[in-house]
């Protein structure tokens, strides 16, 4: 009986005196354990890498920002939202990419010399994506909205004349304004208007010069010559 218990007690590791002992078996049943354990590790240490990498994919895709200073980087954001003919007094000056959860938003500018205080400007903006979408319905809802809301905050409109011009083969709406600068009182002109962009999306013109500088003709050359 004596040595029956004796045997239990081994196979479970313990002496007759209480005492643990490591038997053959207690070691094979802990080394067993040990590769479980660092698979286990390693599985969540590689689900933890996935995660924070997969973040940092999300976040981009949702939300980043690039602006361009060089006259080339300027010119090939403008090829990117439209071909167009500007005239060589209009010099490129920044250039901006933004995405936002997989829509894009584009801008190029362009400006003039200082004429009487105030400098001539030219801007292009592209939409794709859910912000080409959003933008269409809120033209749909309130036609008189501008995109350029902010450069008026220093311009007092005094007229605005509406104009329907050829673009990629088909009638845009475009407004003529005439205003005063608030703080020059310099007289502007300014055209403002857009169109469908090839890729689905939408694209937005806004062009302002001092009433020095401002030729009609060469203006709708220009919205004509967008391709």
């Amino acid at each position: 009986m004596n040595k029956l218990c004796e045997t239990c007690r081994i196979q479970l590791g313990y002496s007759l005196s209480g005492d643990l002992i490591v038997t053959s078996e207690n070691k094979n049943s802990d080394n067993s354990k040990r590769p479980k354990k660092r698979i286990t590790v390693i599985l969540l240490m590689l689900m933890g890498g996935m995660i924070v990498l997969g973040s940092g994919v999300g976040i981009y895709a949702w939300f980043s920002s690039v602006r361009d200073f060089t006259p080339e980087a300027v010119r090939r954001r403008t090829g990117e939202i439209t071909q167009i003919e500007i005239p060589d007094y209009f010099h490129p000056v920044e250039g901006m990419s933004v995405g936002m959860f997989f829509s894009k938003k584009n801008i190029a500018i362009y400006r003039t010399e200082d004429y009487r205080g105030v400098k001539g400007e030219l801007m292009l903006t592209g939409l794709t994506g859910k912000m080409a979408t959003i933008a269409k319905n809120l033209e749909k809802l309130t036609p008189s909205m501008r995109l350029y809301t902010e450069i008026y905050q220093n311009i007092d409109v005094e007229s605005t004349n509406h104009e329907s011009i050829r673009v990629r083969g088909k009638d845009a709406d475009f407004m003529f304004r005439k205003g005063t600068h608030r703080e020059t009182g310099t007289l502007l002109r300014m055209v403002e208007g857009s169109f469908p962009a090839q890729d689905g999306g939408m694209t937005y013109f806004y062009l302002q010069l001092p009433d020095g500088l401002y030729k009609k003709a060469e203006v709708v050359g220009i919205l004509q010559s967008i391709r």
